[in-house]
């Protein structure tokens, strides 16, 4: 391997790179700022304890620095002769993916087929979420995270290698997204609709050579622009979960019960995050956030949490110091936490490396990369909420994209044997 020295606005696939798809600026120029104007803004009223303080928001600079150094190295790494792979991928893979993902939905939420009155219960503010009423099944209700895989890998099929599908895989696509708004609403679970759609946008835009000069500045604006429909989509989402309920007897305004819950939301994970410090020893050493998809993995998880000795600490946080409905820590402090601040460094700096690299592979759309940067880009983009690559619900998404991966390349294999 070797390090290139420059990386040109313009590489082989042609186009223009926008600056927040580049792991690295994303850090630098949206979430550090962010960060930093959410450690000044400080606490809300209705917070009990403000745990963010100045030698925690230090411990998350660092993190967050290092993290994006680390990406820009990462970026300037590259195989002697890099060469973009084809994907050609056989329609039965995406035929499975579809059917399993929507099968898996049916099952999930089998009870509101059958009673439609749960979910107006939701639309008319009865209720918050149907969580209470409809549970999910390990193992069975994990499959709709293949609606992820799905869309890399029917975007990646349809806008980068300009394959025409049979017009089944495009009603596959709308039915998809169809159920996932309706989990969005139904399960208050926005983070589905974020990871559904996010991927789709990033392989949609190195596609795209559009000119409209009014897109393209959206678009150079990027996650700043982006707030806006953030906070309006985010507004949709609670309007269902918390104002109709009960909040709009509470709240001055929906606009301000909004804007005010979208910044609890991040606040108050980097509270919890510097609360769980505060409050219980640390490294655990453990790693039950880095590694809480295999702590939670069906018929092993609670053995392999047994034998390790993995403590309910974060669970008593919540508990005693947190508020029910703000129940993440962030996607930098459990590092601390599981590791300590040499750990919190080196993974810094291996995520940041695998950012970096992968970001590069997706530009030039070779391997793996092409496929796993979309997932790597929506766990940046959470940072300052979830530790989004230690849940249960990327281990399917990564899983199914790497044997899809093995798939197509073995395929294309076979096609350059036929015809060499």
């Amino acid at each position: 391997m070797r390090v290139v020295r420059k990386q040109s606005e313009q590489d082989r696939t042609g186009g223009k790179t926008y600056w927040w798809i580049r792991p690295y600026l994303m850090i630098f120029l949206f979430i550090i700022p962010v960060f930093v104007l959410i450690f000044l803004a400080g606490a809300d009223s209705g917070t009990e304890r403000n745990y963010f303080r100045f030698d925690y928001f230090l411990f998350g600079l660092m993190y967050l620095v290092i993290l994006g150094v680390s990406a820009f190295v990462g970026a300037r790494v590259t195989h002697d002769q890099p060469a973009p792979h084809r994907i050609a991928l056989r329609a039965w893979f995406l035929d499975l993916l579809a059917i399993v993902t929507m099968l898996a939905y049916v099952i999930w939420f089998r009870e509101i087929a059958a009673d439609p009155q749960m979910f107006a219960r939701i639309i008319l503010g009865h209720i918050t979420n149907l969580r209470g009423e409809v549970s999910t099944i390990p193992g069975i209700t994990t499959f709709t995270q293949l609606g992820v895989v799905y869309v890399i890998f029917y975007g990646s099929y349809r806008w980068l290698w300009r394959k025409r599908l049979p017009r089944r895989f495009h009603w596959y696509l709308a039915v998809i997204i169809t159920l996932t708004v309706f989990r969005t609403l139904a399960w208050s679970e926005r983070l589905a609709a974020l990871e559904l759609l996010v991927p789709l946008l990033l392989i949609y835009l190195l596609a795209w050579r559009g000119r409209n000069r009014l897109v393209r500045g959206v678009l150079a604006a990027g996650p700043y622009a982006g707030l806006l429909g953030l906070i309006a989509f985010f507004g949709l989402g609670e309007f269902f979960r918390s104002w109709a309920a009960s909040y709009q007897y509470k709240a001055e305004s929906f606009l301000g019960f909004v804007v005010d819950r979208f910044y609890n939301y991040y606040f108050t994970s980097l509270n919890n995050g510097s609360g769980l410090l505060t409050e219980y020893p640390w490294p655990e050493l453990k790693g039950q956030f880095v590694f809480g998809w295999l702590y939670a993995f069906p018929g092993i998880g609670h053995l392999l949490r047994r034998l390790a000795g993995v403590s309910d600490e974060p669970s008593a946080y919540l508990m005693l110091h947190a508020d029910p409905e703000f129940n993440t820590f962030s996607g930098v402090y459990p590092i601390y936490y599981d590791f300590g601040i040499a750990g919190a460094v080196l993974t810094a700096v291996v995520l940041g490396v695998l950012l970096g690299y992968g970001y590069r592979r997706f530009r030039l759309r070779s391997g793996l990369g092409l496929l796993l940067y979309p997932v790597l880009f929506v766990a940046l983009a959470e940072t300052l909420r979830i530790f989004y690559l230690g849940t249960s619900r990327v281990f399917p998404i990564v899983a199914f994209l790497i044997i899809g991966y093995f798939l197509t390349h073995a395929r294309a294999g076979r096609e350059r044997g036929r015809h060499g």
